[in-house]
């Protein structure tokens, strides 16, 4: 069965708790992982490194709209990070996920 996962970075660990949260009270994923990343990109014309959190959220490929939006408004980031990919998944795993999030 399939999921939906999303990618998203976060400025800290607070940030990330707080995306996670909503998202999870709101009924649109049913679990978010979040750890430490460190992160290298060209920004305003230099390279950067920064100290950064990443959360792995999962949902059902239905609520894909919904999500996006509210990352949209509940992200600081002038260009913020939303990866998101379907996956296989095993059945209960799969049918946990739907439930939590029907």
């Amino acid at each position: 069965m399939a999921i939906l996962l999303f990618y998203v970075t976060h400025a800290n660990n607070q940030a990330a708790v707080e995306v996670v949260e909503t998202l999870i009270n709101k009924k649109l994923i049913a679990c978010g992982n979040i750890f430490p990343i460190n992160s290298m990109y060209f920004w305003g014309g230099a390279l950067q490194n920064d100290h950064e959190f990443v959360s792995i959220l999962k949902t059902i490929p239905t609520k894909k709209s919904a999500v996006l939006l509210a990352l949209k408004e509940l992200h600081p980031y002038e260009t913020p990070c939303f990866i998101s990919w379907q996956a296989d998944a095993n059945p209960e795993y799969a049918q946990w996920v739907a439930q939590c999030v029907a």
